[in-house]
């Protein structure tokens, strides 16, 4: 996964970054336009971020690379979750799928002030 230096998330205000964790929260599965609107909104270059877990985790990875990622499943081993712990924060996320929760965690962190 290859960084677009053409923008960068520290260039995402706040409020792009709210708008882009709903428009996550409100996905239920792969959707070109999210991963168009991530990439853009994050300065990623083009893929297939809402369907492909290992890409979305590589992609969390140069965004935050001082975080640590980890995906699993809710309690009643149903939902996919994931965690994201990065300078003694933590942010969890249960989503419809992995990739899904990948990104809400990714996001909330970008959009936490102590990241």
């Amino acid at each position: 996964m290859d960084v677009n230096r053409s923008r960068t998330p520290e260039q995402a205000t706040r409020q792009e970054l709210r708008l882009l964790l709903s428009s996550i929260e409100a996905a239920t599965g792969a959707d070109r336009e999210l991963d168009k609107a991530i990439c853009e909104g994050l300065g990623l270059k083009d893929a297939d971020l809402t369907g492909d877990a290992v890409a979305s985790h590589e992609a969390v990875g140069q965004l935050l690379p001082r975080s640590q990622l980890r995906v699993g499943y809710d309690v009643r081993g149903i939902l996919p979750r994931a965690t994201l712990e990065q300078e003694g924060a933590r942010y969890d996320a249960v989503a419809p799928t992995v990739p899904l929760a990948i990104w809400r965690v990714a996001v909330a962190a970008l959009i936490d002030p102590k990241s």
